[in-house]
């Protein structure tokens, strides 16, 4: 039985708009909402965590990541696409 503290996910937007991180961030917010539900259906007893917090990606970074990619010749219009 784990029943953590703190939950980390990523933000709404999957951090780059990467459709695994969007699915990812949806899940998990449905979990913690659905973890503290007491007429959840599961045998374990509901537990609330404290926080949720989500990873963002900062705008000089991903300015910096597109630079890069560039830099290296691949196309930052792929990066984050399945």
């Amino acid at each position: 039985e784990f029943r953590p503290d703190v939950v980390l996910t990523f933000d709404p937007i999957g951090g780059y708009r990467h459709p695994d991180h969007i699915a990812i961030h949806n899940a998990t917010v449905a979990a913690f909402d659905k973890a503290a539900d007491p007429n959840y259906d599961d045998p374990l007893p509901p537990h609330q965590a404290d926080k949720l917090y989500f990873h963002t990606i900062s705008k000089t970074f991903l300015k910096f990541s597109v630079f890069m990619l560039k830099l290296t010749g691949k196309d930052p219009s792929k990066w984050g696409k399945n």
